[in-house]
């Protein structure tokens, strides 16, 4: 057991810590500077963590205080007492966050009596689950299961499988969805695509990593974002994609890569987006048209260091003939 200390044993404590330490310790704690350990004792943020950093043991006449606090009564439950504090544990229980680090940290097991306020959120009931049950919690299911975030989690770590009752959920976030498709179904889903297909960086990776080729149902989606119908064309396609080009046309980064990548030379329709870009347009010259491209050399002139570089890069093409 934790030996505790007084008021004055806390103020001496301060005095031999030495002023620089505390004053860091105000500082990271974003405590007014001027704050005394009295001022301190007062509240039940500054006062549990005194106690952790500075005084390192139990601190009674701070004790009241912190309890009133459910995240203050934690941390010093956790850090100080190193142990379970059963007078403030009514007041924990009644937050789903700190009631479940509780039991996860302090308590290191199932806590019955703050359960029904842990499942109330759905993230912390998965947390619960999976950091303390170890395994579902057929009771906190309904309420994990309104969360695609927790659902798709749940399914992934907990059941290791297809969780049915969720997936309605899931499939209206795009994120999850398709993380829910790759992971667990490990497969298509189409009561996913029908969402997934109005959503160009969604289709694409669709594409891409779960249908492994082209998805006609959701290419006029795919054609009307640049960057991601540059990355449709290049990694699915593996070609020139006609219907896509006035639309990767639109944007300097997309263009380029499109020129680069895809048709490996110089792309005509593309250049005057290019142009709007100074380091797209330098870097077009450099890995494209491996020579002068008098049309960028307005806009490079603005740029000193790149018109330093463009002058050294078409020096040495002089010196190469």
């Amino acid at each position: 057991m934790t030996k505790a200390v007084t008021m004055i044993e806390a103020i001496r404590k301060f005095e031999d810590s030495k002023k620089k330490e505390f004053m860091e310790f105000l500082k990271d704690f974003r405590i007014p500077k001027r704050t005394t350990v009295k001022g301190i004792a007062k509240n039940p943020g500054w006062a549990s963590t005194y106690a952790y950093h500075i005084i390192k043991v139990r601190w009674p006449e701070a004790e009241k205080t912190i309890s009133k606090d459910a995240e203050a009564a934690y941390y010093y439950a956790r850090h100080v007492i190193k142990g379970r504090w059963p007078e403030v544990e009514t007041t924990i229980a009644k937050s789903s966050f700190v009631a479940r680090e509780y039991a996860e940290n302090v308590i290191k097991g199932r806590w019955p009596e703050a359960e029904k306020v842990i499942m109330r959120s759905s993230s912390n009931a998965f947390n619960y689950a999976c950091y303390v049950i170890k395994g579902r919690w057929p009771e906190a299911e309904k309420t994990i299961a309104r969360s695609a975030y927790s659902a798709c989690k749940y399914a992934r770590y907990i059941i290791e499988g297809r969780w049915p009752e969720a997936e309605a959920t899931i499939a209206k976030n795009l994120d999850e969805g398709f993380i829910y498709a790759s992971e667990v179904i490990k497969g298509r889903w189409p009561e996913f695509e029908a969402v997934s297909s109005k959503d160009a960086s969604t289709a694409y990776k669709y594409a891409r990593y779960i249908i492994k080729g082209r998805w006609p149902e959701a290419e006029e989606t795919i054609s009307k974002d640049a960057e991601n119908a540059y990355y449709y064309a290049y990694n699915v396609i593996k070609g020139r994609w006609p219907e896509a080009e006035t639309t990767i046309a639109t944007d300097p980064k997309s263009a380029y890569c499109y020129a680069y990548n895809v048709i490996k030379g110089r792309w005509r329709e593309g250049e005057p987006v290019i142009l709007q870009d100074v380091a797209w347009a330098y870097t077009y010259i450099l890995d494209v048209i491996k020579g002068r491209w008098p049309e960028a050399e307005t806009i490079i002139s603005k740029d000193k260091k790149l018109a330093a570089s463009y002058t050294k890069f078409l020096l040495s093409l002089c010196k190469k003939r």
